[in-house]
């Protein structure tokens, strides 16, 4: 029966859609979306989760794609890429779409008579697409939206390569060489830096290299770091440190210790763990493992404002330490430093020489009259300490029960003190060619690896021949995580004081086990007298001492110097009263007898209250 075109009847019975109308429409549209769905699939085989959906073509109006102007060669200036095209491409197009991480480029032929159903709305059918994304931002997607081949990448983005799933006759890869095309593929010169002039710094102590611009400029070079800069063509060095205009500002730490030879994710968050504990917050906004020329790298973003977009961690062969790159740069240099960092990061390698030879490391073996009952030890050490292993009587320590143990040196001129620490895992020895220049150097037994703590310049000869009783210089172990000790004038000709003896300490340090300074002052340090002159706060969150009228409190990141009232102008001895204030004793008013008037104060200096007088003859 033929179906009139008329309005309805109201009396006459309605069929299922007319009663469900708006079920059916719903039901027509979600059949529709299945359908356009399966094409889409069809044509790219892949899902792409793309950073904004907002941005693809979904209006009704044609967008041309570019031609390029020499068919057979594709040259991209914004990224730095060509490509070459047989004869089966001529008269391609490409379109460009831009995302919020990433830009897609489809390579596009004119459908044929038989494709012309899975065309986009132009005509146009997209054999292969190259989905640019910059490098961090592909390696912060999870790894299922990973989708297409990575393998083409440089120091800055990566170039994701996408096919038809199920071609359609005519637009295989076979069909249109795409493989031909994709294997000439090459970067142009527009984003690759020249090298050719680029230094090369070798770290031969602990075996790595890397290269860097000839014309960085080196801020600072410690015995745990190497800090240099990297101008913006044009710009000079700013005078105040803290401004980073058009200057990058890149850090080394050559040695970052991994004792117990953890993976690097589980050495970062050891790290952490630490450093949290000690009250210090730490932001993370992303944490991967990734490579970089062939080496594993731990990439930690920490949204740093300034531009310390990431730090690199790179483990040594050994396992047992970490070498780290930082990079903090101007918003004015960001993109253009940060290019540079990539391409120092990817000369980045690790040389022979990390492997310790210790097969001419020597055997010390004896006792140790710690306690009553003597402490039998063997330890393996190296050749060139020059130990005086021919005495059979046990070894002391420089103080009963708390210093290292003292071990006499063959030749006291050259090697004034040599200690080893109470739980026979290093060795601490002060050495000297000349009498002047002096070292102080740390020697890990387990790990086969010495440490350049410091280094000084003196005069006088400070050693004590015969009892070698130099706890006062050598370097000492606290709470089995940092090292503690002093250090002397870097000015040859700093007047002497007295008979050169600890009156001349320029200063004492206190570092952890990764050569990284947690407290400074410039005075001596030392935890083992009758009267200590340096505490530590019960919750061992804040140190405290004092020297040469002030006081100075740390936080085990930094050292800060008091600003007292004049009527306590002339602080002595210094102690913490609770975690959040300190209580000394302060000489700038005179008394006949052994008092001395006490203050207590808060941690920055603040709060000043008379506590009355206190004994003060020791």
């Amino acid at each position: 029966m033929e179906i009139q075109n008329q309005n309805p009847n109201p009396l006459e019975p309605k069929n299922w859609l007319s009663k469900h109308m708006l079920l059916g429409y719903v039901f027509l549209f979600l059949v529709l979306a299945a359908i356009v769905s399966g094409i889409y699939y069809w044509q790219f085989g892949r899902v792409k989760h793309l950073a904004d959906n907002s941005k693809q073509i979904t209006d009704n109006t044609r967008q041309v794609p570019e031609v390029p102007s020499d068919w057979k060669t594709y040259t991209n200036s914004q990224y730095g890429f060509e490509l070459t095209f047989t004869d089966k491409w001529k008269g391609y197009k490409v379109q460009t779409q831009v995302n919020k991480d990433d830009t897609i480029y489809k390579f596009q032929l004119p459908a044929t008579s038989s494709t012309e159903s899975l065309a986009d709305k132009n005509g146009y059918l997209s054999p292969f697409t190259i989905d640019v994304w910059n490098k961090s931002a592909w390696d912060n997607l999870p790894d299922y939206q990973k989708l297409g081949d990575d393998s083409m990448k440089n120091n800055s983005y990566v170039f994701v390569v996408s096919y038809f799933n199920d071609p359609p006759s005519g637009f295989s890869r076979t069909d249109l060489q795409i493989d031909q095309i994709l294997s000439t593929f090459k970067f142009t010169d527009s984003t690759t830096i020249d090298t050719s002039t680029w230094k090369t710094y070798t770290n031969s102590q602990y075996g790595f290299e890397f290269k860097y611009p000839s014309q960085a400029l080196f801020f600072e070079e410690t015995n745990s770091s190497e800090d240099f800069g990297i101008l913006k063509p044009g710009a000079s060095l700013p005078k105040n440190p803290e401004d980073f205009t058009g200057v990058c500002k890149i850090e080394v730490w050559n040695h970052l210790l991994n004792p117990n030879k953890l993976d690097l994710n589980a050495w970062f968050n050891e790290e952490v763990k630490l450093s949290r504990s000690q009250g210090n917050p730490y932001t993370i906004m992303s944490q991967k493992e990734t490579m970089i020329n062939g080496n594993k790298v731990l990439v930690i973003d920490d949204g740093d404002d300034l531009g310390s977009y990431h730090r690199v961690y790179y483990l040594a062969p050994s396992n047992d330490f970490v070498v780290q790159f930082s990079i903090t740069c101007g918003p004015d240099y960001k993109a253009d430093g940060t290019k540079i960092f990539d391409q120092i990061l990817s000369t980045f390698k690790f040389t022979d020489s990390t492997t310790v030879d210790t097969s001419t490391w020597k055997t010390l073996s004896g006792c140790v009259q710690i306690y009553e009952k003597p402490d039998q030890f063997s330890i393996s050490y190296p050749a060139n300490l020059p130990v005086n292993d021919s005495s059979k009587e046990c070894l002391k320590t420089g103080v009963p029960d708390v210093s290292n143990i003292l071990i006499p040196a063959k030749d006291p001129k050259s090697y004034p003190t040599i200690q080893l620490s109470m739980d026979y895992k290093y060795i601490f020895y002060v050495k000297t060619a000349d009498g002047i220049n002096y070292e102080i150097v740390l020697v890990d037994l387990n790990n086969k690896h010495t440490t350049l703590l410091d280094s000084f310049t003196f005069k006088e000869r400070w050693y004590i021949t015969g009892d070698y009783n130099t706890t006062a210089f050598a370097p000492e172990i606290i709470d089995g995580k940092y090292i503690l000790y002093n250090w002397f004038n870097k000015n040859p000709d700093k007047p002497i004081v007295g008979d050169g003896g600890i009156d001349d300490i320029f200063g004492g340090k206190i570092k952890d086990f990764n050569n990284k300074t947690v407290f400074e002052v410039p005075c001596s340090l030392n935890i083992f007298s009758e009267v200590s002159n340096l505490n530590f706060s019960k919750d061992n969150q804040h140190i405290v001492t004092s020297c040469d009228n002030y006081i100075y409190v740390g936080n085990w990141q930094s050292t800060k110097k008091l600003t007292l009232p004049s009527y306590a102008s002339k602080p002595g001895y210094v102690s913490f009263d609770s975690n959040t204030r300190i209580r000394f004793q302060d000489f700038t008013k005179q008394y006949t007898d052994c008092r001395a008037d006490e203050y207590s104060a808060n941690l920055d200096g603040t709060g000043v209250k008379y506590e009355g007088t206190s004994y003060a003859c020791f």
